[in-house]
């Protein structure tokens, strides 16, 4: 049984048009982790730049749980993007990511 009371917390910042099983292939093995230990040793959280509902190239829409702004406290950082995706807001995005 897991002994440590840490819990890891992943982000995941998604963008308009991000792979849905890139998602969920990452979260799956989490949960699944989770079950076996009896614990929850892994969090995550869906995280968009704007706080804005964000659609999967399988148009399947996401509610995320945190702007980029408010995504603190993650242990890591995830980003989930199709191949042209670009931040509303280059600047600040970008110095948020630092």
């Amino acid at each position: 049984m897991y002994q440590d009371k840490k819990k890891i917390v992943l982000g995941f910042l998604i963008f308009p048009g991000f792979p849905m099983s890139c998602l969920t292939s990452a979260i799956e093995p989490l949960r699944a982790a989770n079950e076996i230990a009896g614990a929850e040793v892994f969090a995550w959280k869906l995280i968009s730049e704007t706080g804005d509902r964000v659609k999967s190239s399988a148009l399947v829409s996401f509610d995320p749980d945190l702007t980029l702004d408010t995504a603190d406290d993650l242990d890591f950082l995830i980003l989930l993007s199709s191949p042209l995706a670009q931040f509303k807001n280059p600047k600040h995005a970008n110095g948020r990511l630092r």
